[in-house]
């Protein structure tokens, strides 16, 4: 509302700023009102309290490759973001391109 006070200048450079920037702060607006709402759902939080409880031993640590060079909350937080997946008996799970 503040930016269309602008329309009302005799100065054209001074009106097309405050169209401008009226019409940007409109689309920042709808834009923030429907895309957080999206990413929120679609990105997994992690709060601190997550991340203090959960327990990785110093053995996994240095013993798996993939923690090797990382700090024990950079771990935790691998760990937090990772998922469990079951496959039933017999799965083959593709390792190397397909080349067809």
């Amino acid at each position: 509302m503040g930016f269309l006070t602008l329309l009302a200048s005799n100065f054209a450079p001074t009106v097309s700023f405050g169209y401008l920037s009226a019409i940007v702060m409109i689309v920042a607006l709808c834009a923030d009102l429907v895309l957080t709402p999206v990413l929120l759902q679609a990105t997994q939080l992690i709060s601190i309290w997550d991340v203090v409880m959960i327990k990785i031993s110093l053995e996994v640590l240095q013993k798996s490759p993939l923690f090797q060079d990382f700090r024990r909350g950079e771990a935790k937080r691998v760990v937090l973001l990772g998922e469990v997946r079951t496959y039933a008996s017999g799965y083959v799970r593709q390792t190397q391109p397909y080349q067809g």
